[in-house]
């Protein structure tokens, strides 16, 4: 199965501008990765946590936990083909988000070595950062649903999505 696949119940519209919205709108749907923000916020709150009660146990399990979020966030990025995508505006917030997500990567890698102030301040910062340029791709995918939604034939049409942690979700709005 791919990241995310595309179902439609109603069989094959004979409107051309259907069509070509169900497209964008499986082609946008396999970029999308649900989930991220939620994983990404959840880690936040942990590290800010262990930093201000200066906890250390758990740090290790915390940096295993961290590291596996973000080996399949880079994954799921790496299977992005952002030279097809260049210059598609449905597509400028993937390259928001993989530049931040890059920056976060490495600013983890710096609270787990120094456990500074600076470091945590700069990830408090980036995750709702990502969070937001997700929930602006988000957006621009339910537009389009919407849209074919607005249709007769394109009622049934819905989008399979696989989260972070390999779940299906079959939706018709995100």
């Amino acid at each position: 199965m791919t990241i995310a696949d595309v179902v439609q119940e109603s069989g094959s519209p004979a409107n051309p501008g259907l069509l070509e919205l169900q497209e964008r709108a499986r082609e946008m749907a396999r970029y999308y990765y649900k989930g991220l923000g939620t994983k990404l916020s959840g880690l936040m709150v942990a590290m800010e946590y262990h930093f201000a009660n200066q906890e250390t146990n758990g740090v290790s399990e915390l940096r295993r936990e961290s590291d596996g979020i973000m080996g399949k966030i880079a994954d799921f990025y790496g299977r992005i083909p952002f030279l097809e995508l260049a210059g598609r505006s449905d597509f400028a917030p993937l390259f928001v988000a993989n530049s931040l997500i890059s920056n976060l990567k490495e600013t983890l890698g710096v609270f787990y070595r120094e456990n500074d102030q600076s470091s945590l301040a700069k990830i408090t910062r980036l995750v709702p950062s990502i969070i937001e340029v997700g929930w602006l791709y988000r957006d621009s995918l339910n537009e389009i649903l919407k849209e074919i939604q607005k249709h007769e034939e394109g009622r049934l049409f819905r989008i399979e999505l696989i989260d972070i942690d390999g779940k299906l979700w079959r939706r018709d709005i995100i």
